[in-house]
């Protein structure tokens, strides 16, 4: 009986240890400093006028211009959708993928559509003809 008696300690001695260190560590990690901010809820409605305005503000400001030739990329496919939008770009033998934001040889992709791409750099805007898939 006094076995059982040194057994029961042996187990709960470390399991006290724990839950002493784990309520600690609790109370260190509360009491920092942490940067919480409160995000605000936007519902479907009020996203898409705030987007819309944005867009047709932007362009009436800085219309693009012709890319210039240092860009030696040819557009040879795209995928134009409203969430998400990129180009697939060759130069020599070799391919690339560009999301919208993304950045090729600092050129920033910014919006695709069927008939041009925009891209930016410093600030100014330049276009390509998109001319994937027609017969020109």
């Amino acid at each position: 009986m006094q076995n059982l008696k040194y057994l029961k300690y042996i187990l709960l001695i470390p399991l006290v240890i724990m839950v002493i260190y784990f309520t600690v560590s609790l109370f260190a990690i509360s009491s920092l400093n942490t940067d919480i901010k409160n995000v605000k809820k936007i519902s479907f409605n009020e996203q898409i006028p705030s987007k819309n305005t944005n867009q047709s503000n932007a362009p009436e400001i800085n219309k693009p211009q012709e890319i210039s030739s240092a860009f030696n990329y040819k557009l040879i496919g795209y995928l134009a959708g409203s969430t998400d939008s990129s180009i697939i770009l060759k130069k020599g033998s070799n391919e690339f993928l560009v999301r919208v934001g993304e950045e090729i040889d600092s050129y920033i992709l910014e919006t695709v559509t069927k008939d041009e791409v925009v891209f930016s750099l410093q600030g100014k805007l330049y276009k390509i003809e998109n001319n994937v898939g027609k017969n020109k």
